[in-house]
């Protein structure tokens, strides 16, 4: 078996594999279990799962809040409450697409542009450590532990006293959930990053022009842009006159800054893993290019036509690769980066529209 019908071979069952994990992360665990009487990507797949999850989440509050009388005193915070759980809901439902997305792209474009078995198969055990069940939970329990501290203590100042049962229990299940969708944008940096690592089949002469280059850039952003527009909603949400006053003024503008240091890291790390794979293609072309040249140099007279014209040809490709765009950034990428950027931000101005106004029609 030759070294190409074996990576043929492998990029064929690594594509595979990951087709399959598609149903196998925890999120499609989840969706397909809720969702299962209907067909999978529904309409009716979509409300059963949004039906299910609020049910799963606010039956504590409400069963154990009437059993222990706890319901009259923790409906101050109703609204708040189930603001936050739709948004949670919102943001798995986004996640859970992007990553979606994302494991098609890898096995559909990236995977196939791998030029080394063994690369193929670090990924592919990357990728299944990296979405397991355990490295996932390894996230998510910490993360319920400070949402709990922060929603539940925050809710308990705000009652004078503790939540309850009922609402406590509601207030674990929503971060666990929450600790799924926080968890899309941290694995998906990591994706990304793990990325730089491998060998990839790129143009030699000018490796910014690729399409492994374009393919990642471009996966990258569409994830971007689901993640841009979570921002936009939770910033609409929590700037509009649904939630007190209290909670807009403490929340809206820290969601927008928030979403814009996610969305610029995430923007930050895919520049990073391109120009990475670009300057490792062009110095391992140098460096064979100076390898030649040394040789030529040794093995003959330079002063003779042959060895002069062949070392001379070799100088100007080694000056044409050396010139060649490293930079990632250019006005494409940059407006990209805005209208990614722009999206929180519409959202906090839509949800002070009427903020807004009175001032502008101020007399």
């Amino acid at each position: 078996m030759t070294k190409q019908t074996a990576l043929e071979l492998k990029c064929k069952e690594v594509k595979a594999e990951i087709l399959a994990m598609k149903e196998k992360i925890p999120s499609a665990i989840i969706f397909n279990a809720l969702g299962r009487i209907f067909p999978k990507y529904s309409m009716g797949y979509w409300l059963s799962n949004i039906v299910l999850l609020n049910i799963i989440f606010i039956s504590p509050w409400m069963l154990f809040g009437w059993l222990l009388g706890e319901l009259d005193r923790t409906m101050l915070v109703f609204i708040p409450s189930i603001v936050c759980i739709e948004l949670v809901i919102f943001g798995a439902v986004a996640a859970h697409l992007a990553i979606q997305i994302m494991l098609s792209d890898l096995a559909n474009q990236i995977v196939v542009k791998v030029s080394d078995a063994e690369d193929l198969s670090r990924f592919l055990v990357w990728l299944k450590t990296s979405l397991s069940f355990r490295k996932l939970f390894a996230f998510v329990l910490p993360f319920c532990l400070l949402w709990v501290i922060l929603g539940a203590g925050g809710m308990s100042i705000f009652l004078h006293g503790f939540v309850g049962i009922g609402l406590l229990l509601t207030v674990i299940l929503v971060g666990l959930l929450a600790g799924i969708v926080f968890h899309a944008p941290i694995w998906t940096s990591t994706m990304v990053t793990s990325l730089k690592e491998y060998q990839y089949d790129v143009n030699p002469m000018f490796p910014a022009d690729s399409k492994i280059i374009n393919d990642i850039s471009e996966m990258l952003r569409k994830g971007i842009y689901i993640l841009a527009s979570v921002f936009a909603v939770i910033s609409f949400i929590s700037s509009s006159s649904i939630l007190p006053l209290q909670l807009r003024i403490g929340f809206s503008l820290p969601v927008v800054l928030f979403g814009w240091i996610v969305i610029t890291a995430q923007f930050m790390f895919t520049r990073s893993t391109i120009e990475k794979i670009i300057n490792d293609t062009k110095w391992e072309m140098l460096n064979a290019i100076q390898a030649e040249i040394q040789s030529v140099k040794m093995k003959g007279d330079l002063s003779g036509k042959e060895s002069s014209e062949k070392i001379l040809r070799l100088a100007d490709i080694h000056k044409k690769i050396v010139e060649s765009k490293t930079n990632s950034y250019n006005a494409e990428t940059l407006s990209t980066l805005i209208s990614q950027l722009m999206l929180p931000l519409i959202g906090f101005l839509l949800g002070h529209l009427d903020t807004l106004y009175g001032l502008f029609t101020k007399p």
